[in-house]
């Protein structure tokens, strides 16, 4: 689970880690952002104990249904 926050209006909303790599990751959430959003996320790898934090861009976006969307961030 990663926790991340809108940095226009500080919302915060959680979302599934879909794919995480060197250069972003692609997220499941129930919260559609826009592509070009600013969001500052926080996430503890699985086994690890370390938190990471990172300031990324929405570069892509979908909604898959009416309660669930997915989107891609750029670090």
């Amino acid at each position: 689970m990663v926790e991340l926050e809108h940095d226009d209006f500080h919302l915060c909303f959680e979302a599934d880690a879909v794919n995480l790599g060197p250069g972003g990751a692609s997220m499941r959430a129930a919260y559609l952002p826009e592509i070009g959003s600013h969001l500052s996320w926080r996430y503890v790898p699985p086994g690890g104990s370390e938190l990471l934090e990172a300031d990324s861009e929405v570069v892509w976006a979908r909604s898959m249904d009416a309660d669930t969307s997915e989107f891609g961030i750029r670090s």
